[in-house]
């Protein structure tokens, strides 16, 4: 998968399906996108990637409870399935109207 967004670097990104469900699980585990951190490292040859300097943008309760499972910095997007009322119930780093709106806001999400 390849993205570009203006502030953002472009990558190739390794991705999980559903097919991988029986190795990992499924979402509202954490453990999905901590294989894909696995993964994202084995590819670019990183000895670590600090789960702080990672986000994870998700559209519903589902997503948001994955990205707190996996203790990782999670934001919330209501261009999807979720209500704003619903996914207000959860912690987040952030709740966007759409990922479009995430480029002025990652100085602060990685302050640390």
């Amino acid at each position: 998968i390849s993205y570009s967004v203006t502030g953002v670097q472009t990558c190739a990104l390794p991705i999980l399906t559903r097919d991988d469900r029986k190795e990992f699980g499924l979402k509202p585990s954490g453990k999905p996108l901590l294989a894909v951190i696995e993964r994202i490292k084995k590819t670019y040859g990183l000895a670590v990637i600090e789960k702080s300097q990672v986000i994870y943008i998700g559209d519903n309760v589902v997503d948001l409870l994955a990205g707190q499972n996996a203790s990782i910095k999670t934001i919330a997007v209501l261009s999807g399935h979720g209500t704003e009322e619903e996914l207000r119930q959860h912690s987040l780093a952030l709740l966007l109207n759409s990922v479009i709106d995430l480029p002025p806001h990652l100085p602060r999400l990685f302050e640390d």
